[in-house]
């Protein structure tokens, strides 16, 4: 073999590792967008699923003071019916009614803290899912 069939032998092979480097530098920068982009999205599922945990811990808080007033309207029910002095049953009915009063409030706000948090929770989940397309080469 000439030295001339050598050279244009390793002349071909420095373009193909040329090329293969450059295809190299290109995976290379699309993992790292792609990395970039997975990491957005992570971050983003991992607030939406925090919002989603805080959300039901405060809910189950809320419900559970709404059973504690929801009860206390049961005992002056209970109170109401069992007592028989007319005083004392306008000042239970008058108790009852702003306990009903309270209870409603808390469902008002309720309904709300829950609209409020499910628009929250879709839009962080909508967020997630349409960050910058993962791309393949």
């Amino acid at each position: 073999m000439k030295k001339s069939d050598h050279l244009a032998r390793l002349g071909k092979v420095a373009i193909t590792i040329q090329k293969t480097t450059k295809i190299t530098i290109n995976f290379v920068k699309d993992a790292k967008a792609w990395s970039k982009e997975a990491n957005k999205r992570a971050e983003q599922i991992s607030n939406t699923a925090i919002v989603m945990a805080n959300t039901q811990k405060e809910i189950s808080e809320y419900v559970a003071s709404y059973g504690e007033v929801v009860q206390v309207i049961g005992q002056l029910e209970r109170d109401f019916e069992q007592e028989s002095d007319d005083k004392k049953k306008k000042s239970i009915e008058a108790e009852h009614k702003k306990m009903n009063k309270v209870a409603d409030g808390m469902i008002k706000t309720l309904n709300e803290m829950l609209g409020a948090r499910m628009n929250q929770i879709v839009d962080g989940m909508i967020e997630a899912s349409t960050l910058a397309p993962l791309k393949k080469r």
